[in-house]
């Protein structure tokens, strides 16, 4: 009786653990979530900026700015922040 009480209290701290494992990742994927939102409707602006700019250097600073704001957004490491133009 006393292994079965033992033990339920072993599960019992696993479920909280999970629980808590669990929330902090349904508040990751929110974060996420919200970040991602964010990052669309700033393409959005800076595509409009594109689309109203005829400056070439300017144009590679909006992009530049963009590219900044994903990889942070997503914690990528650009190894350059140089944009290669076809």
């Amino acid at each position: 009786m006393d292994s079965l009480l033992k033990n339920k209290d072993l599960a019992d701290g696993q479920i909280m653990a999970l629980t808590k494992s669990l929330e902090a990742l349904q508040k990751d994927l929110k974060d996420r979530e919200l970040q991602v939102q964010d990052l669309k409707q700033s393409l959005e602006l800076q595509r409009q900026e594109l689309n109203d700019c005829r400056d070439p250097h300017q144009q590679i600073a909006l992009l530049t700015a963009l590219l900044a704001k994903v990889n942070k957004v997503f914690g990528l490491k650009s190894k350059s922040s140089t944009l290669v133009i076809f």
